[in-house]
């Protein structure tokens, strides 16, 4: 079977509050929706977040890689191959997001052929629980924030964004923990802005606190230093920032690297699988990450983070931060319920998609 048809949708909106992410400020998420069509009618979508401080890519370099590129190799290819795009795009190097927007919307559309959604086919369960982003403000706003939304969605772990020195970071768990209680699980992520001589004694003090990991405490490489560094850490390290395809991921696993942090919504659905397997030969962690994305994209994400094995013992997929948006592009509310979402019983992502709201959201023009 081959696409008939595509289409290009991109969004700019608005969060409720400005957003502090470790070297960005956002008012609006910027976003690409695209929309494919397969000869016999059936529709898959998918999302990418439109940031060249996460992705390298504005929404005029990620369009044209994919209207010159990349949507003209899925339309030469059968979409209902499961690898033929994801091997064909290999062998053009770069533009990661732009591969992986494509290659999850083909999965999307496979599912809408099949008529089966893609958790079940991948032999997930139901349910996928969630954590909570709690991102650079200050200690006492964290801490009321965890508060309401341990509260109102009953999220039981957090990854809190550090990196603002030990002492507040000390200071900024400690606060969360008083505010939304002491069985709280939480994880930090201080975004490499550490150095990786000050990282053991961070690692140590972190631990002290109960804390579960600590994501890319420094621009973190597979060589020996981290090797050491973990090797002697009472933490996992998550390795996220820096390995973003099954490549990179063996090459820390080979250096003692005891979780991965996927990012489906950045590299894809198949490249996040490759990296799920190349971390499981070596007995590697993983879970899936926030990307940046909305409603609809975190369903596409949980696709994935519903049927990766063990979920349950490690840490809960990011990507709730959906509920900072004022606007979601979905027919029905996502609603988050004890921390977790419920996949909704369509076969593809794209049937919950409000096709008319886009239009009405959607740019005329590739903004640049």
């Amino acid at each position: 079977m081959k696409l008939r048809s595509w289409s290009l949708h991109p969004l700019a909106i608005p969060y409720v509050r400005k957003i502090a992410w470790a070297h960005s400020e956002d008012t609006v998420a910027p976003m690409l929706l695209l929309r494919l069509v397969a000869e016999d009618g059936s529709v898959g979508a998918a999302e990418a977040a439109v940031k060249p401080g996460w992705v390298g890519m504005s929404f005029r370099s990620m369009a044209s890689a994919l209207e010159d590129i990349f949507l003209p190799l899925a339309k030469s290819v059968d979409v209902l191959d499961e690898t033929a795009f994801f091997l064909a795009a290999g062998r053009i190097p770069e533009n990661t997001s732009a591969k992986g927007i494509v290659d999850t919307a083909l999965w999307d559309l496979r599912s809408a052929v099949e008529r089966r959604p893609l958790w079940q086919r991948w032999g997930g369960k139901n349910k996928a629980p969630l954590s909570w982003i709690l991102t650079r403000q200050s200690p006492e706003i964290m801490a009321a924030e965890a508060a309401e939304m341990v509260g109102r969605y009953g999220f039981g772990e957090i990854k809190l964004k550090g990196g603002r020195g030990l002492e507040t970071d000390l200071r900024t768990i400690r606060k969360v923990r008083a505010a939304a209680g002491s069985a709280l699980r939480i994880y930090v992520d201080p975004n490499s802005d550490y150095d990786a001589d000050e990282t053991p004694a961070y690692l140590r003090a972190l631990a002290d606190e109960g804390v579960l990991a600590v994501e890319d405490p420094y621009a973190l490489r597979p060589d020996a230093r981290f090797e050491l560094i973990q090797r002697e850490s009472p933490l996992p390290i998550v390795v996220e920032a820096h390995a973003w395809s099954a490549r990179d991921t063996e090459l820390f696993c080979a250096r003692g690297a005891q979780a991965v942090g996927l990012k489906p919504g950045r590299s894809g659905l198949s490249a996040a699988w490759e990296q799920a397997r190349a971390a499981a030969r070596s007995g590697c962690r993983v879970h899936a990450g926030f990307a940046g994305e909305s409603a609809f994209g975190t369903l596409s994400t949980l696709q994935l983070a519903a049927s990766l094995p063990g979920r349950e013992h490690w840490l809960a997929a990011e990507t709730s931060h959906f509920v900072m948006l004022r606007e979601q592009i979905t027919v029905v509310p996502i609603d988050i319920v004890d921390g977790s979402i419920e996949m909704p019983a369509v076969s593809s992502c794209a049937e919950l998609v409000d096709w008319e709201k886009v239009e009405r959201l959607s740019h005329r023009s590739i903004p640049g």
